[in-house]
Formats: structure tokens, sequence, C-alpha cells
């Protein structure tokens, strides 16, 4: 029978092989390989071991005879595998709707704010791609009489979600709560630098985003109550986390087109400042909905199926504007808070690189190469031209093709 998991060398070089790369947890304990130095795998890949019948090894005998023990396998092949096979080889206990009832068992009338799907979109996070760095943000709000005490137990909720690794050491996913200006500073850093691939954050302070940890889904407890009780790590929960963040999305150019659709539709009926959001918001929602799905592209009925509670959520959220509690810091309340505004954050050449795609928009190019644009500019401006692309990039101002045909600007308004 073939084993299947990524790859990892302890200190003696032995290989083995874990469930997830988000986690040190072999897929057994029991057992070990051995394995050709020419058939050795590289770390971290993602392998399918082909193996003989096992040798069993008694490693220790205790005083009542009980035997511990380890299979040793021969590996005859490795195969590298696909990495968006995962969900069919580790089919998950839970479905999608089971796994988004156990996010919120503890709480009552939690479907009246859609507070499992917000929670869901949360920590199956997304992974970064043609919308830049990865993660999903969030801030919740709180109905008047609520207060802080909702906020503490949605970050109990979420804290026994999740391994503790994954909220302080993660070095692939983490998942941040922000309380105050000390944590919004470090999670805006660690973000821009790159440290880590994929952090998910969420705002329970009143602070306003920055440049790099603006907001994709904000998350609502107006009718949602907490029920005291018994808070564990789930493992059905984890086993389909783990599953999910390993899904890799890919969003065809086609549909790149029907999601600033839709974010052009949810702010226009909204009437929502579309500074207040991250503009590619939709985008990376979308990567989260993939994996909830465990999809690996996204499809027009199951964006439209989503989009739609993802247009609740959003005017749920605008209708509770007024019910905001507006005298505990820990919520975060738009209407009192500067939101992003991304002229603010432009240079004059930025604006002229930005010009310099719609002009080549409106000759007919769908894509823009960076050559494209340097044409606008003197050759001695080629790193200046350069620098602007990564910035309006980062900025959600242009998209770049997942195929490497160049890039085009987003059209959120």
């Amino acid at each position: 029978m073939p084993h299947t998991g990524w790859v990892h060398y302890d200190s003696a070089g032995r290989l083995m092989l874990y469930k997830s790369p988000y986690r040190a947890t072999n897929v057994s304990d029991r057992i070990s390989y051995a394995i050709p130095t020419d058939l050795r795998p590289a770390e971290n890949e993602f392998v399918t071991l082909e193996v003989e019948k096992p040798i069993r090894r008694i490693t220790q005998i205790n005083r009542n005879l009980y035997c511990n023990f380890k299979d040793v396998y021969t590996v005859t092949g490795v195969t590298k595998s696909d990495i968006n096979e995962i969900a069919t080889i580790q089919r998950p206990y839970l479905d999608s709707n089971e796994f988004q009832y156990r996010l919120t068992q503890n709480w009552k009338r939690a479907e009246h704010d859609n507070l499992d799907f917000s929670i869901a979109l949360q920590i199956l996070s997304c992974p970064s791609g043609i919308h830049g760095a990865g993660g999903i943000g969030t801030w919740t709000i709180s109905r008047v009489g609520g207060g802080p005490k909702s906020l503490i137990d949605l970050k109990r909720t979420i804290s026994h979600l999740l391994p503790t690794e994954f909220m302080n050491s993660g070095n692939i996913y983490r998942y941040n709560f922000i309380d105050n200006s000390k944590e919004h500073l470090q999670v805006e850093n660690d973000r821009r630098l790159g440290k880590i691939p994929e952090i998910s954050y969420n705002y329970l302070a009143k602070l306003p985003p920055k440049e790099h940890t603006r907001v994709q889904i904000p998350t609502r407890i107006e009718d949602s109550e907490f029920k005291p009780g018994t808070l564990d790590l789930d493992q059905d929960v984890l086993e389909y986390l783990l599953t999910a963040l390993i899904t890799r999305p890919v969003v065809k150019d086609f549909m790149i087109s029907k999601i600033e659709s839709t974010l052009r539709k949810v702010y226009r009926r909204l009437d929502f400042e579309t500074d207040a959001l991250d503009p590619l918001s939709t985008l990376k929602i979308a990567n989260a909905i993939c994996r909830l799905d465990f999809r690996t592209n996204l499809d027009e009925d199951s964006f439209d199926t989503y989009s739609r509670r993802y247009y609740e959520v959003m005017y749920n959220f605008m209708d509770s504007d007024k019910l905001i509690n507006p005298y505990t810091r820990e919520t975060y309340n738009t209407p009192q808070v500067d939101v992003l505004n991304l002229s603010k954050h432009m240079t004059p050449m930025d604006n002229r690189v930005l010009r310099a795609f719609a002009e080549e928009h409106d000759q007919g190019n769908t894509w823009v190469t960076q050559q494209d644009v340097e044409k606008h500019f003197d050759p001695g401006s080629r790193y200046e031209v350069e620098d602007s692309i990564r910035k309006l990039r980062d900025l959600g101002r242009i998209l770049m093709s997942p195929r490497g045909l160049g890039y085009k600007i987003f059209w959120s308004d």
C-alpha cells in the first residue's frame, strides 16, 4: 500500500512522513523507512512512497511483557504527488456544513450573523498569489450590550479552534488578534516583510487598518450569544483545517472580471466606501471559498452561491453600523476611524505608471507587461517603473496574470 505525506528528515537523517506541512506530526510513530540513497526525496516535498511488506522490530519490552515496536518499510519507489490531490487522499471526516457548524457550536443563533461563515473564511485564510500576500483580515463589531465580553468570547472560541503554534510560532501560517497598537505594528511589519506566507488577523481594537493589514470581511456579533461550556481543540475541525490549508486554488482569468463585477455591485448597493476594504477582498475571499470546498478552481456556480452569502455579511455589517458599541475601545467602529485612502500612499510616479496601464488598456491590451509600460518613460526610468508596479500591486491597484501574461488594472469602482 502506498504511503503519502510530506518529507522530513530527523537529526539522524532518517526519513519520516508528516501528515501536514503545517504541523510536525508523523503519519505514524510506529513506522520508519529504509530508503536507498538514490531515491531520497527533498525535504518538505509531498510524495507517495511505494513500499514492500514491513519488517516488525521490537524496540522495547516492559515488565508486563508489553512490546513497543516499529514497522520498517523498504522503499522501492518515490513519486512526487500533486498537492491539490490531498483532499482526495486524506478526505476529512467532516463536510463543509458540519465544519462550519462545529466552529460555532458554542454560540446560540450564530447563523443569524453568518458567524460560522465568517470564522471559517478567517481561519482557512488564502495563499499568496496574484492578489499579493496571503491571509484574511477581519474586524469584529458587537452590538450595544454585548461589549467587550462578546469579543473576549469570540477570541476564546477561535483560540481553541487553532493549535497553539498557529497563534504564536507558525512559520507558514499564523492567526493574530489585534488588541492594541503594538500588536497592530507587529502584524503590519510581518506582512510587509513577508516573514510568513499567510498571516490572518482580527481587529478587536479601534485602530485604522494600515497598508498591509487591510480588511477583507467583517465579523458581526449582534444576535449571536456565547454559551458557556468546555472549549477543547476539536480534532475533526483540525483535520479539516489542515487539509484545506494545503489546497492551492487557481483563479482563472475569466473569473477575475466576474469577481470585479461582484465587488462593484456590493459596494454600489451598500453605498460603501471602497477604501474601507482591501480592493482585492473578493479575490482573496474567493480563494478561501475554494479551500472551504477543497476546490482547486473556482467555478461560476459556486462563486454565485457564496457571493450571495458574502453580500449578506456585508449588508448586515452596514445595517449594524448604528448598533456598534461606541463606548468600548475593543470594538472597531468604522465611521469614527480614518480608513486607508490608497491615493495618499501613491507618488506622482505611481500615478504616471497607472495612467500608462490605462493607456495600454485603451489600445486593446488586456494584459500589460512591464516592457509595455516602460515605453511611456525615459530609458533610465526602468527601476522606478519596476518599483511603482510592485507598489501598485501591493496596494491592490493592479493584478498579475496567473499565467505570467502581465498585469491589468483592478477596476473596483
